[in-house]
């Protein structure tokens, strides 16, 4: 808002014409645009945590997620749920997404009222993988004859009520919605 405040009282006062003001009014509209790419709801109060996508943050994020489900009176059965959905969320993108590197994770959370749902969203800039495109485990096979993983996205799948993967702008976006 600032911006566009700044640009249009610029205009008025006939920043166009002036060389050095309508350097200005560019600068600040190349700024405005740049904000404008980082944004992709219109929820203003969005509860967004950033750490390194790293086993030793795991906690933070699970009590990040809690403290906000529980001052939405999530109930308990949805609450385990969705901790599990987001542990496994986490833990694969601190494994695999910038591996051997390390890079950051966001995690999202949104609850809305009438239905009451929770979205979390997770974003990372690491490789580009889509979850989605995973097949589900055969859970008639013993653990034995199970192929290694895919089990702990398939109960993410079968948990939530709602799983979208979008690759958007270089990172890897991954929502999971949850009615409570």
């Amino acid at each position: 808002i600032g911006y566009t405040r700044l640009i249009r009282r610029s205009i008025r006062r006939g920043g166009l014409d002036d060389p050095e003001r309508k350097k200005e009014i560019d600068y600040w509209t190349e700024q405005l645009l740049g904000l404008l790419e980082r944004i992709d709801t219109l929820v203003f109060e969005v509860n967004e945590l950033e750490v390194e996508a790293s086993d030793d943050n795991l906690q933070e994020v699970l009590s990040f997620i809690e403290e906000h489900l529980e001052a939405a009176d999530c109930p308990p059965k949805a609450l385990m749920q969705i901790r599990l959905a987001a542990e496994e969320v986490f833990v694969n993108i601190a494994h695999y997404a910038y591996a051997p590197d390390k890079g950051s994770a966001k995690v999202r959370i949104e609850v809305s009222e009438e239905p009451v749902n929770v979205v979390l969203t997770f974003i990372d800039k690491g490789i580009p993988y889509d979850p989605m495109k995973l097949e589900d485990p055969d859970v008639a096979l013993s653990a034995e004859e199970r192929q290694i993983g895919g089990l702990g996205f398939f109960l993410v799948r079968k948990t939530m009520d709602d799983v979208n993967y979008e690759y958007r702008n270089g990172q890897n976006i991954l929502s999971l919605k949850k009615k409570l």
